[in-house]
């Protein structure tokens, strides 16, 4: 006879079945190796805060890379490897990530780059599953100082953040800065 079985198994890796008959324990037959793969990967960048549709250089943007089953859930003890692919190329950042059962297959980029650019990050598995981020624009910004004399005593200077066409920049995003003071 011919028997189905139809089931849900979100997780990675290879298993092997062993089959037998209540009636009859003595016949039992083993299945040959079974391998469960990730359905699919998704990349997503971070959104810019503000409404802007960019970050500045030096600021940190996050890229999350998902490894998902068939319901699109997550695979919980996923840990393959996915080579990374950025377009311009992106400095600090390594061509594979190996997957940890702590990931629970979700990494989580935290990323910054000094290099003006509108960046694609593409990621691929050896079982043939990718996916890319939308571009993440990254703009260059200068810091000016607009007073340059002040009276002996308590003052004020004046600091203004400029985009890389010169416009002064007016969003309600947080900046620290040092201030070094050159005697």
């Amino acid at each position: 006879g011919v028997a189905q079985l139809s089931a849900v198994y979100n997780l990675w890796g290879t298993v092997k079945f062993e089959i037998y008959d209540q009636t009859t324990p003595e016949q039992k037959g083993n299945s040959t190796d079974i391998y469960f793969s990730p359905n699919s990967i998704t990349a997503k960048a971070e959104i810019p805060q503000d409404g802007r549709d960019f970050f500045y250089t030096g600021e940190v943007f996050k890229v999350t890379l998902s490894v998902l089953d068939a319901q699109a859930a997550p695979v919980p003890n996923f840990q393959g490897n996915a080579n990374i692919h950025v377009e311009p190329a992106f400095e600090g950042l390594e061509n594979s990530y190996l997957f940890t059962l702590q990931d629970q297959g979700v990494k989580v980029f935290a990323l910054s780059t000094q290099t003006p650019g509108d960046y694609v990050f593409s990621f691929d598995t050896s079982d043939g599953l990718s996916a890319q981020t939308e571009p993440v624009k990254v703009k260059q910004a200068t810091i000016q100082v607009v007073s340059t004399v002040a009276p002996i005593g308590k003052t004020q200077v004046e600091i203004q953040l400029l985009d890389d066409a010169g416009k002064r920049i007016k969003t309600s995003g947080v900046l620290p800065l040092t201030i070094l003071f050159d005697e």
